[in-house]
């Protein structure tokens, strides 16, 4: 099978530091260059993204995930059609440059019904930034395989009976937004192939078939059971967590994964890329929130100290969340343990037993939406909406935003009260 992968060729270093920018294309085992006509420097080029400081960056990254495309689409083409495999990897290279003088002579067109799902969508799920968006996708083709064939299922497979179908299978073990989510990842899967014309438009399946999904119940605190959870006299052990999740909350609903990997705070503010999206925030410190990152920091290798003696995020997160359960009132009671034995265990009587880290980001939506501050700098300030080019000046109306979160945190310290 033919393959595409980028490759930063270290072996010509240019004047000005930067490395040529090729794709390398494989055809049975013989792999040849093409050039892109761009140059980076080695630490700028991070999993086949230009990241950081880089004249033109969003430009370039557009100009060669195109150009990379180009070449996949060949190679799908010429496999659809039964043609790869009869094609030497000299003829393919012609093509290749073909395809770069605007001259690409394989132009047959195709439904692409008999396209394999399952593989164009790996090549989707790999296009994706954040690793846990690729992990969503990647559940959604399980949830594929445990119905149907993966392998063998093809683009002209997935009509609106299919959808039906799978739909019903799914109710048996998922509710109706966990099927919502299967079925917009499939649709994606299949938008991404009729945009780069791998599929005809006219076996897209999804125009008369209606994706259920039903309204989820709020996660938000009032103001009183956050100041409560605030105020509370938490065990000892519980206090890291407790504060964790206020500089959540006074950090705007901040991610868990993006406060736990912030790296430092320049002039009074944190700056930091969300993982989720790959979208660049600028957050003012709060008076609040610096007391609290002045408690945990620094640590070994971020700027908090957390997740100090902890492999990855993910082991600590749960038991941040679990911590956040069990805050409350407990005692001693009797019982007894496996062999019979009798104990002593604590009694829970938690304060908020469905907490989580969640409620920090929707609480503060909620907090600011009483407080009657505009839609829109809600929205700007939680990053909702879509990318615009004023995303890139990531200090574009920052003002509205840090007065907006001053205006939350000054009612949760009963300095402001809604009408007042």
């Amino acid at each position: 099978m033919a393959s595409v992968t980028y490759y930063l060729d270290k072996r010509s270093r240019k004047k000005d530091g930067t490395y040529p920018l090729k794709l390398t294309v494989s055809h049975k085992q013989k792999p040849f260059h093409v050039p892109l006509d761009v140059s980076v420097p080695e630490a700028n080029w991070i999993d086949n993204r230009i990241e950081g400081d880089v004249p033109n960056r969003s430009f370039l990254n557009s100009y060669i995930r195109a150009r990379f495309s180009a070449v996949e689409n060949l190679l799908l083409r010429l496999k659809l059609n039964g043609k790869l495999d009869k094609t030497s990897p000299e003829e393919l290279k012609s093509l290749v440059k073909n395809i770069d003088a605007g001259q690409d002579d394989e132009t047959e067109k195709t439904s692409g019904e008999n396209l394999p799902f399952a593989a164009h969508a790996r090549s989707f799920i790999d296009t994706r930034v954040a690793d846990g968006t690729k992990e969503t996708y990647r559940y959604t083709l399980d949830a594929i395989g445990r119905h149907h064939d993966l392998e063998a299922l093809t683009f002209g497979d997935i009509d609106y009976d299919w959808l039906e179908e799978f739909d019903m299978k799914l109710r048996a073990t998922c509710g109706v937004n966990t099927r919502s989510i299967h079925l917009r990842n499939i649709r994606a899967i299949y938008k991404d192939a009729n945009k780069k014309k791998l599929v005809s438009k006219d076996l897209y399946p999804f125009d008369d078939f209606t994706i259920r999904t039903e309204e989820t119940e709020h996660r938000d605190l009032s103001v009183e059971e956050l100041r409560r959870l605030r105020d509370y006299p938490v065990e000892p052990h519980q206090e890291q967590y407790r504060d964790l999740f206020m500089l959540h909350f006074y950090l705007i609903g901040i991610n868990t994964v993006d406060i736990l990997h912030a790296a430092s705070i320049r002039n009074g503010r944190l700056q930091y890329r969300r993982a989720k999206t790959g979208r660049l925030y600028n957050i003012k410190i709060q008076p609040e929130a610096l007391e609290i990152i002045n408690r945990y920091s620094p640590g070994k290798k971020y700027l908090l100290n957390f997740l100090d003696g902890y492999k990855n995020y993910k082991d600590f997160r749960s038991r941040f969340n679990r911590n956040l359960k069990e805050i409350g009132p407990w005692e001693w009671v009797s019982a007894k343990s496996k062999n019979g034995r009798g104990i002593k265990i604590k009694q829970r009587s938690p304060l908020l037993p469905f907490l989580s880290s969640y409620y920090a980001r929707h609480t503060w939506a909620t907090l600011a939406s009483e407080l009657d501050i505009p839609e829109k700098t809600i929205q700007m300030a939680l990053g909702h909406g879509k990318k615009s080019v004023t995303d890139r000046y990531v200090n574009f109306n920052m003002k509205k935003v840090d007065e907006a979160n001053r205006k939350v945190i000054d009612y949760v310290l009963k300095k402001k009260k809604p009408g007042n």
